[in-house]
């Protein structure tokens, strides 16, 4: 459940380009010794900034050896993204249960296809984050629309006279404004008002989770009541007598059809 969270927290940090291995995450993957090692990493690069800073050094005036830490630390070889690398944990968690027969062949399936929805999702958003709007259909959409909202005017003017200025006004707001829309949904990941609220995405996750836990650890089926008491109570013996009485007729009726069947020569299955 961490490692979910975590891949949730880490897909955030990566769509807005922020450090992926932020405080909330360290909190979650730090039981896994590949992160505890970066995370340490990070931890005394971070303490080497603070004690410089406190002593009035730039960055340019630190000794060599404490210039390089955060360098050092950041030089590893990182071919995958923080939230691919979690998809490959989450993976390698699922043959282990597999592995000690924790779960069936069928569930280490659907497993493994979670896993491969997480991949597809984070190949989808690194698709519409990497894929804006060509930078010379933007110049020349820009130019297009000066151009026309320049001449506009001189079209209007003859006539419709004096109310050419409120139309040029508002053919301005409804063409400018759809450009302006256009450059806003280029990319959804960031802090503006119109983008994806992913803060709230998460929060509401990390509750379902959460409840998740909580709630399977305090299932108890020892308080359970019987389902529909009053119609349980409604079966007296009478009924229940009657009933079975004409199940066996039913039964007798089925079994003389089926002997009339044998005694004309017809296949009765059996």
């Amino acid at each position: 459940m961490n490692l979910v969270l975590a891949f949730t927290i880490a897909t955030k940090n990566y769509l807005r380009e922020e450090d992926e291995l932020s405080d909330d995450v360290a909190a979650l993957v730090a039981h896994i010794p590949e992160y505890a090692a970066r995370i340490a990493a990070q931890n005394a690069a971070a303490d080497a900034d603070a004690s410089a800073d406190s002593k009035g050094l730039s960055g340019r005036g630190l000794p060599p050896a404490a210039a390089s830490l955060d360098a050092a630390a950041m030089a590893e070889d990182k071919p995958l993204s923080l939230p691919m690398e979690l998809t490959l944990h989450l993976q390698a968690f699922t043959n282990y249960c597999r592995r000690n027969e924790l779960v069936d062949i069928p569930v280490q399936n659907q497993l493994t296809a979670a896993v491969s929805a997480l991949v597809d999702s984070v190949t989808s958003f690194e698709r519409i984050r990497s894929s804006p709007i060509p930078f010379a259909y933007n110049i020349h959409l820009k130019q297009t629309l000066l151009v026309y909202l320049l001449s506009l005017p001189f079209q209007l003017l003859p006539g419709i006279f004096w109310a050419t200025v409120p139309a040029v006004f508002l053919a301005s707001f409804v063409f400018l404004g759809i450009e302006a829309i256009g450059g806003q949904i280029e990319n959804p990941f960031g802090y503006d008002p119109n983008d994806l609220p992913q803060d709230e995405y998460i929060d509401e996750i990390r509750e379902e989770i959460q409840h998740m836990v909580v709630k399977h650890s305090n299932f108890d089926t020892a308080g359970w009541v019987e389902p529909y008491p009053s119609l349980a109570k409604a079966v007296t013996p009478e009924v229940a007598a009657a009933t079975a009485a004409a199940a066996a007729a039913a039964k007798q009726e089925k079994k003389g059809l089926f002997g009339r069947r044998s005694g004309t020569g017809s296949s009765v299955p059996v």
